[in-house]
């Protein structure tokens, strides 16, 4: 039993496999019921709770901010067909509850203006574009403000958000500057009733940010690749400089907006995903991120352990026992044998569990063993993000192909699968 895929990192949220709707449905109002039960009516004030800060720094736009050190950090351009907009990076902060289906979060826009600007002119250009949200409502605006020890507009309006469901009443503060012909301004999102737990936030980033030089600001075009936007550095996180290390596997486009993955260092001799998700390896796994906005990502996480004697069958059998042994904390869903592509056999688990920040999940798990190797493959996604990915998470799993490499067999920190914990 892998038991520490459970320490879940409150950023990553994967899917499940079960066919059956009406199990699902059942064991989902199950698990939230049991969440309300045990935990009670959860909630989180992140404005009590002592705030650390990264630095983020962005070279090709020449900009500087900090962020909160636990705020996911997206370099996805999500205005990539615009000639007029890029989007820089956003941050999204953890989710407030476990029945919390929206990100609050902050993003920061580069506005190559396609006419002279002045301040006052902007900020009137930037309501009227505010003007047709639904049930839109302008609750400050002034000029009289500074971003980054320039002159600012500073903004303030609620609207009604049709595009998910059920329909959110949002709250939105932005603060824009102007630098030569063009400008950044920079947005908080959040939901009306929870605008106030992050504004503090937000003010804190508003007062770090300041433009670094780099770049000529007039000379970057809004690049749609979102590659070309992620020369950044995350302080104090780690990051990697130099050639690429020799974990990281080599993606290329595979057509009809697929990418094609291949990884001889995990023995991966071919996976396709999507464009637009992100790539994140090192020394014993892999991890594909959907692109996000407001919404909790999904995520694919595929892990290597050394399977020394034991056999698939073991395994699965360890999983297994685990789970129907703690039927407080697991509902097993499905429990199967699979074939993976080129009838590599595996098993498939699907359970639904809560968390221990009461929010309910589904994880969908494949084990596989091969030349002396256990796989693992993740999927996990809270209970109401669970059919959002889960066409794409199959079509994933069906393209996996994993060969025979020599490097694999040749990496050190592969180790042997953590041993079952005993129950709670």
């Amino acid at each position: 039993m892998l038991r520490n895929r459970y320490n879940i990192d409150p950023d990553i949220f994967i899917v499940d496999l079960s066919g059956s709707k009406a199990l699902v449905i059942t064991v989902g109002s199950f698990l939230t019921l049991y969440a309300l039960l045990i935990f009670g009516s959860p909630f989180y004030s992140y404005a009590q709770q002592p705030v650390s800060y990264n630095q983020y720094k962005n070279e090709t736009f020449g900009i500087d901010i900090q962020y909160p050190s636990d705020w996911r950090v997206d370099t996805k351009n999500y205005n990539e067909n615009s000639t007029r907009y890029t989007t820089v990076v956003a941050f999204f902060s953890e989710l407030n509850n476990y029945k919390d289906p929206f990100q609050d979060f902050v993003e920061v826009i580069y506005d190559k203006i396609p006419y002279k600007p002045d301040l006052t002119g902007y900020l009137e250009e930037a309501i009227k574009s505010y003007k047709d949200l639904k049930n839109f409502h302008l609750v400050s605006s002034t000029t009289g403000f500074s971003l980054g020890g320039l002159p600012a507009y500073k903004l303030t309006y609620t609207y009604r958000d049709d595009s998910v469901s059920p329909a959110l009443d949002e709250k939105v503060n932005v603060v824009g500057t102007l630098v030569g012909n063009n400008a950044f301004f920079i947005r908080y999102y959040a939901q009306k009733n929870s605008y106030p737990n992050y504004l503090p936030v937000f003010n804190k980033m508003i007062e770090s940010f300041k433009t670094t030089g780099g770049l000529n600001p007039q000379e970057a075009s809004g690049p749609s690749n979102p590659q070309e936007i992620q020369n950044t550095q995350e302080n104090p996180l780690p990051t990697e400089k130099g050639n690429l290390k020799e974990y990281q596997g080599v993606s290329s486009p595979a057509g009809q907006g697929l990418m094609l993955y291949e990884n001889q260092f995990f023995g991966i001799q071919k996976l396709t995903y999507p464009e637009g998700w992100s790539v994140n390896e090192n020394e014993t796994s892999i991890q594909l991120t959907s692109p996000s906005k407001g919404i909790s990502p999904a995520t694919v996480r595929i892990t290597t352990y050394l399977s020394e004697n034991r056999t698939l069958e073991d395994f699965a059998a360890d999983d297994y026992n685990y789970y129907s042994s703690n039927p407080n904390l697991y509902a097993i869903l499905e429990s199967k044998h699979i074939k993976l592509l080129g009838n590599q056999p595996a098993h498939l688990e699907v359970v639904g569990f809560v968390d221990n920040q009461s929010r309910v999940f589904k994880d969908l798990t494949i084990l596989s063993v091969k030349n002396k190797l256990l796989y693992v493959i993740d999927y996990i996604a809270l209970d109401e993000q669970y059919q959002r990915y889960l066409p794409i998470a199959i079509n994933l799993i069906k393209s996996l192909d994993l060969g025979t490499s020599s490097e694999v067999q040749n990496n050190q920190n592969i180790s042997e699968p953590p041993a079952i914990l005993s129950p709670l």
